[in-house]
């Protein structure tokens, strides 16, 4: 399936098989998004700004356009980065991408902000969602806060030394949310068929090709959000809805330029 940067396209959710037997690749999902969706401000400017608190970083998100509803920016502000970010970063409230070992990165906090609010209205009390490659845990447990303890989290990376960090780091950070949230071992591109289907899936991982299994696992109005496109290249931000008859609706976001780190 190819994906285009305008409108919209519509593939089969009767699969067989994945497109191609690709792995993950490492790292956050939409790193060097520019903001031509929803009005958005650009960050481009190569200037550090630390923040002292989560408080202030979500101000930030929210003067920028990141941040621009209510849930969302609850959420944020429930989960603090610092809990998530690795013990040697002492920069956990800088709007930029983290190291977190295993040739992974953890997204800048404003393109965690765009996921949550691409997702917001289906991320509601009671919704099932997959989130792979959970990374260092500070999305699912956002997601987790949204769905509430109604709701479910199935939060899965192929490596297990990640999939441990990101559950002890919602023990550390967000305890309560771990009755919501369930940490699992597993090939991203499979998806999770035990918890299926789901209302939100989540990719932190840019995909070469949109993978067949995630389609299956959508419940009909559910979507998912992902980036599709060759690894250090311009990507496509991608969200893929399943319609009444089983269809699935894939919508170009736009194409983005993704760091390789």
């Amino acid at each position: 399936v190819s994906t285009q940067s305008t409108g919209s396209r519509h593939m089969s959710s009767s699969y067989t098989k994945l497109l191609i037997p690709l792995a993950f690749i490492a790292g956050a999902a939409l790193i060097g998004l520019v903001s031509t969706y929803r009005g958005r401000k650009r960050l481009t400017k190569q200037v550090r700004t630390i923040f002292r608190n989560q408080s202030e970083l979500v101000n930030h998100l929210e003067v920028t356009n990141y941040i621009t509803k209510k849930r969302v920016k609850e959420a944020f502000l429930s989960v603090d980065r610092a809990f998530y970010v690795p013990s040697l970063q002492a920069m956990p409230y800088v709007d930029e991408a983290l190291h977190l070992g295993f040739n992974t990165t953890m997204s800048p906090p404003h393109l965690h902000a765009v996921g949550l609010e691409l997702l917001e209205h289906l991320l509601q009390p009671g919704a099932n969602v997959l989130d792979i490659g959970c990374g260092s845990g500070f999305m699912s447990a956002c997601l987790a806060l949204m769905v509430g303890p109604g709701g479910h989290v199935a939060a899965i990376d192929h490596v297990t030394e990640i999939v441990q960090m990101a559950e002890n780091n919602v023990r550390t950070g967000n305890p309560e949310l771990l009755s919501t949230i369930d940490f699992k071992v597993a090939d991203g591109f499979l998806g999770y068929p035990d918890r299926a289907p789901y209302d939100v899936i989540y990719v932190g991982a840019a995909v070469p090709e949109i993978p067949q299994a995630l389609g299956q696992q959508l419940k009909v109005s559910g979507s998912m959000l992902l980036t599709v496109g060759p690894p250090s290249q311009v990507q496509n931000l991608i969200l893929a809805t399943k319609l009444d008859n089983g269809e699935i609706d894939i919508k170009s976001l736009g194409n983005y330029p993704i760091s390789s780190t």
